[in-house]
């Protein structure tokens, strides 16, 4: 083999490696759980309702209980190689992660909190 071919050979395989290895990488997924957590305006408005019906009082006569506010909280919940593999912890965590009330497969590249400021 001359030395061009094995150039040529030489190339071609650092090509593969670095092509594999990037879509290697590529492929891992996250899977996410959400849990909500009362804003502290609902929270503290809750309390004060709750504890003046607790000693016989009504909070207000005519307005309704107001709807319950809540942050959304998405958290990391386990790392996969694959979207197969994810969705099968998925299964899992919604029986052994019940205060999660939503499960999401993203790619390790995708942030559900959406995109980050730059802080300035």
């Amino acid at each position: 083999m001359t030395t061009f071919g094995v150039r040529v050979l030489v190339i071609a395989a650092v090509v593969i490696l670095v092509f594999t290895s990037s879509a290697f990488a590529g492929c891992a997924w996250v899977l996410w759980g959400v849990s909500y957590q009362e804003t502290e305006t609902y929270k503290r408005d809750r309390i004060l309702r709750e504890s003046m019906e607790a000693f016989g009082q009504q909070a207000t006569k005519e307005e309704p209980a107001p709807k319950p506010q809540y942050y959304v909280i998405w958290e990391p919940v386990s790392a996969h190689e694959s979207l197969k593999l994810c969705d099968v912890a998925m299964g899992m965590a919604k029986d052994l992660l019940p205060h999660k009330k939503f499960f999401k497969c993203l790619p390790d590249s995708v942030d559900p909190h959406g995109p980050r400021g730059t802080g300035r």
